[in-house]
C-alpha cells in the first residue's frame, strides 16, 4: 500500500517571478515560520534573472519545508493555480515574493483558523512604498478579534480586502476553484467564489503581512 500523502498544517504558495533582490527576504521570513508542518511552494513563473536558481538553493538547503517549481511565463493566476493544484494542506495561502511576513504571521493566522473552527481566517496588513520603505497605510485592522458566521443578508464581506495573501483559506473547500485570467480583479473573483462555501471567518487584527506597493 502506498504511504498516504503527508498532511501539512498549511500550504504556503509563493509566486516567484524575478524580483531577485526581494525573494531571500521573503523566503527568509518563510522558512523560519514559527509554525511547525508547513511546505512551501515556490512556483517559478519563467523568471529570467537568478529567481530560479534562488528557490532551488532553498529547496535544497530546507528540503522539509521548500519545493521549488518551475513552469513557462502564464502570469500570475496561472502561478497560484500551479500551486494551489499541488498543496496538500490542511489551510491554503498566497503569497508574492517582493513582500514579507511576520515569523508568526502562518501560526497566527492557523490557529485562528482552528480554534473557532472557520474556513478562512484574515489578518491586518500595511502597504508600504518600495522605493521609501514609508507605510502608505494599514488595512484589516478594524473588526479586531471576533469570528463571524457568513449570513447573505450582512454586508461586512464587501469590505474584507480581496487579496489572497493575508488569508488562510480551509483548502477541502476550494481546491477545486481557480483563478481566472481577469487582470486587475481575479483575486476579487477568486475570493467571491469562496464565499459560496465559506460559512465561518476569524478575524485577527495583528499586523502581520507587509505588502511592498512598486509604482
Amino acid at each position: 500500500m502506498d504511504r498516504e500523502k503527508k498532511m501539512y498544517k498549511l500550504s504556503i504558495v509563493a509566486l516567484v517571478y524575478n524580483l531577485e533582490k526581494y525573494l531571500p527576504r521573503c523566503l527568509d521570513a518563510l522558512v523560519n515560520q514559527t509554525l511547525e508542518d508547513i511546505e512551501i511552494l515556490c512556483v517559478d513563473d519563467g523568471s529570467t534573472d537568478s529567481a530560479p536558481q534562488i528557490i532551488e538553493e532553498y529547496a535544497k538547503k530546507y528540503p522539509s519545508k521548500v519545493k521549488a517549481f518551475h513552469k513557462e511565463n502564464g502570469g500570475e493566476f496561472t502561478t497560484r493555480n500551479y500551486g494551489l493544484e499541488r498543496a496538500q494542506g490542511e489551510y491554503v495561502t498566497f503569497v508574492d515574493t517582493d513582500d514579507y511576513v511576520e515569523p508568526n504571521w502562518a501560526e497566527k493566522l492557523y490557529n485562528a483558523a482552528k480554534e473557532a473552527d472557520a474556513d478562512l481566517a484574515v489578518c491586518g496588513f500595511e502597504r508600504i512604498n518600495l522605493e521609501t520603505n514609508k507605510v502608505v497605510c494599514t488595512d484589516m485592522t478594524g473588526f479586531g478579534k471576533t469570528v463571524k458566521d457568513m449570513k447573505y443578508n450582512d454586508d461586512f464581506m464587501a469590505f474584507i480586502n480581496p487579496a489572497p495573501w493575508n488569508k488562510v483559506y480551509r483548502r477541502e473547500l476550494i481546491k477545486d476553484l481557480r483563478f481566472l485570467p481577469f487582470r486587475g480583479f481575479n483575486d476579487t473573483m477568486f475570493l467571491m467564489s469562496s464565499y459560496t462555501r465559506i460559512k465561518k471567518i476569524a478575524f485577527i487584527p495583528d499586523i502581520l503581512y507587509h505588502y511592498y506597493l512598486r509604482y
